[in-house]
């Protein structure tokens, strides 16, 4: 052990600017190393956290499709419902006024003095006879 020593000191002393620079070189590249390894690892993981947000993302997204067309849904049969009831209403007013017009004329065709004065009460205008 002395012997080998005794060898590598008077080399290393000669040459302790090439040692230090290997030495340097290795620490740096092993650093380097090191670092690579950790920038790999917090990538794989902020692309593991970036995926599951996603994933979260389209499953919201999902959520709101479905409410829209629930919604949508709802406003259709509301809109069915309006217009049916209207269809009706329609109906049932053309009836009424089909009804007043048969009872007008009846009540009216002989009493044009009476019919005056219906519209005069109705309209709140005066009738005027020629």
């Amino acid at each position: 052990m002395q012997l080998i020593l005794l060898k590598v000191l008077p080399f290393a002393k000669t040459h302790w600017r090439e040692i230090s620079i290997v030495v340097l070189v290795l620490v740096v590249f092993g650093k380097m190393h090191h670092n690579h390894r950790l920038l790999m690892q917090t990538y794989e993981q902020q692309r593991q956290a970036l995926q599951e947000q996603i994933e979260g993302l389209k499953e919201i997204h999902a959520e709101e499709l479905r409410k829209k067309e629930e919604a949508l849904d709802s406003y259709r049969e509301a809109v069915e419902e309006l217009e049916d009831k209207y269809k009706e209403e329609k109906q049932e007013h053309r009836e009424s006024i089909r009804k007043d017009k048969e009872r007008i004329k009846k009540q009216f065709s002989q009493n044009k003095e009476e019919l005056a004065n219906e519209i005069n009460n109705v309209f709140d205008f005066e009738y005027v006879s020629m």
